[in-house]
């Protein structure tokens, strides 16, 4: 077959003698939403999609001020100690070591009050992942400020070895 009759019988075979005309495709809609998805009907069809919406770190950084407020007292006020010859042979040390564990008890607590109250004030539908939220949060922050205590502590060590003075 030469390329000239292929052309023809391709032509004759695009031709019929049905009299409607082709059916075009329904024009898409540029307006669809990104959480559907157009089915055969040509109907949208909703997507369940979940807005990640968490809980807020204001608590957990007001927290971790806390922390802050902590370690820079404990090196403040046991820094005449320290460099006296040792600050862990004072009272006031047994204050700060008991302050530490308190606020390292206080971390999950507080994200679990944190929770709560987050999970009463939103709908039911949109309380999924708070908790883990909540938890993670929570564990970051009590981490970091036991980081702080420590070194805090190691601080008042060096003060009473003469490293840092």
């Amino acid at each position: 077959m030469d390329e000239q009759t292929q052309t023809e019988a391709t032509e004759q075979s695009t031709q019929t003698d049905d009299p409607t005309p082709p059916q075009e495709s329904a024009p898409v809609d540029e307006a669809v939403p990104e959480t559907g998805r157009v089915v055969a009907d040509g109907s949208v069809e909703a997507l369940a999609v979940e807005e990640a919406v968490g809980i807020s770190w204001t608590p957990f950084m007001a927290y971790l001020a806390l922390w802050v407020v902590l370690c820079v007292a404990a090196v403040v006020l046991l820094r005449p100690a320290a460099l006296d010859g040792g600050a862990r042979w004072v009272p006031e040390y047994l204050y700060a070591v008991y302050a530490g564990l308190g606020m390292t008890a206080l971390g999950p607590v507080l994200a679990l009050v944190v929770w709560l109250v987050v999970r009463a004030r939103r709908e039911e539908d949109g309380r999924r992942g708070l908790f883990v939220s909540a938890l993670v949060k929570g564990a970051v922050v009590t981490f970091t400020g036991v980081l702080l205590w420590i070194v805090a502590l190691y601080i008042l060590d060096a003060l009473a070895m003469g490293a840092l003075v």
